[in-house]
């Protein structure tokens, strides 16, 4: 009696461990993107409430690895303010941002021919480093979607 009660357990837990979860997948909303020669360098699409960054990592030029992080919706000017509203601004400033997903953003504000830009270095929350290529305030607005 105790072996076929065992292999009842056994029978019934394989079961249920091996079922699948089927959902539906949304369509997220593309905001916007940068493209340089074709070549997508940065994305950014909503779905409900949160805001997904897809980028190329800039660390290897000869791969094309993709790398995201996700905010809020809520947070898509705070975050459009930070990287492109240089006013009171050093070169040489470098700001940390930590987003809600426990990854953070080091930002370093740089000058190059006279115009300000912000290097942003994505770590994610088991500490793998990515960065974003380096983007003008022009190029932001079109991320953002508001040109």
């Amino acid at each position: 009696m105790k072996k076929i009660f065992t292999l009842v357990v056994l029978f019934v837990s394989t079961l249920s461990f091996a079922q699948l979860k089927v959902s539906e997948v949304k369509e997220s909303e593309l905001i916007g993107e940068y493209k340089l020669l074709g070549k997508s360098y940065a994305k950014l699409e909503k779905e409900s409430t949160l805001c997904f960054m897809t980028y190329r990592d800039e660390r290897f030029e000869s791969i094309d690895d993709y790398k995201m992080f996700v905010f809020k919706a809520s947070d898509i000017d705070a975050l459009y303010d930070l990287l492109t509203n240089f006013e009171g601004i050093e070169k040489g400033t470098k700001k940390r941002v930590e987003l809600e997903s426990g990854d953070v953003l080091s930002l370093e504000y740089k000058k190059m021919l006279g115009k300000m830009y912000v290097e942003i270095i994505h770590i994610d929350k088991a500490g793998v480093m990515g960065m974003m290529r380096w983007l003008t305030p022009k190029q932001f607005k079109e991320l953002f979607g508001k040109a």
